[in-house]
């Protein structure tokens, strides 16, 4: 009799007897296939009580009537009956909750047989330029038991290799290799004109300020308590202890091994004295700020505030 080309149907013959018959078993081969999916992928014995529409993939090694039929899609109906697959089925394996497809040969993993794909897109549509795009509020990166890397590789050094972060669309800041292997960090106003504000130099790791000057910003504004203030920033301007004509400062909180310090009088008419060896200020002697221009540049050490340079501006 007549058969169908991919799943093997069995067609109704012109004038043929029993013509439910052959309809009837169509409609459980149609069934086997378009359920919810095979219970189990890993036996090789068929169960001892079946139930009807009950399907499986055939394991290796398939004994009883189960028998040489290793790799087919077994299903129940009064007995046991069995479809080839073809390359590019697919099916839900329940005891796994994981999708299955055949690949001309064997069933594998649907997800490892997704390779050279041309366009993914994960709720969002890829395109010819965004081959790979994803639309969510968060994405991750996970491990599998131990670190996990992020590559990003270009062809060239003349090439670009970088991330670029968008407002609307517009790029509004870029870091990486970006036509050539220097590590750079660039900001854009208008997602037309880049300005570079650090490039880190491929040979020597050195650290260069591009494009404009290096900034410590506004000052942090302190005041004097006890002697002492408590720094969070680079630039500070200490005030005198209730407004004082004059007042000691003997140490500044904050602060670790390497950082920088620049320090200003916050008011032309209150005296601010650095002591020298008080606290933790170790100087080349004590300095009054008496003018909103002076400064005085320390480095910590680990434990104490050292000088480094001093300008008396009054």
């Amino acid at each position: 009799m007549t058969a169908t080309a991919h799943m093997g149907i069995t067609l109704v013959e012109q004038a043929q007897a029993g013509k439910e018959v052959t309809v009837n078993a169509a409609l459980a081969r149609l069934d086997a296939v378009l359920n919810t999916g095979a219970i189990d992928k890993d036996l090789a014995t068929p169960p001892g009580s079946p139930a009807a529409g009950d399907v499986y993939i055939v394991a290796g090694t398939a004994t009883g009537d189960w028998a040489g039929q290793e790799g087919k899609l077994a299903y129940f109906d009064q007995i046991w009956r069995f479809i080839t697959p073809r390359e590019g089925m697919s099916i839900w394996v329940s005891d796994e909750n994981t999708p299955y497809t055949y690949d001309g040969a064997a069933w594998g993993l649907s997800y490892a047989v997704m390779q050279n794909v041309s366009l993914l897109g994960v709720n969002a549509t890829a395109d010819a330029t965004n081959k790979l795009a994803v639309k969510s509020g968060a994405v991750l990166l996970d491990n599998i038991g131990a670190g996990v890397q992020v590559k990003v590789n270009k062809n060239a050094s003349g090439d670009t290799a970088s991330f670029l972060f968008q407002d609307g669309y517009s790029g509004r800041a870029e870091i990486g290799c970006i036509g050539d292997d220097d590590f750079r960090f660039k900001v854009s106003p208008d997602g037309s004109s880049f300005n570079t504000a650090l490039l880190l130099d491929k040979s020597t790791g050195r650290v260069t300020v591009k494009d404009s000057f290096l900034s410590l910003g506004a000052p942090q504004a302190l005041t004097i308590a006890s002697g002492a203030v408590t720094a969070t920033h680079s630039f500070i301007a200490v005030d005198t202890e209730s407004a004082a004509a004059s007042d000691d400062l003997d140490s500044i909180a904050g602060g670790a091994e390497g950082d920088m310090l620049v320090v200003r009088a916050a008011d032309d008419a209150h005296t601010v004295v650095l002591k020298d060896g008080t606290g933790n200020l170790k100087l080349a002697g004590d300095m009054s700020l008496d003018s909103a221009y002076d400064r005085i540049v320390l480095m910590h050490d680990g434990t104490n505030w050292v000088e480094l340079s001093r300008a008396d501006n009054s």
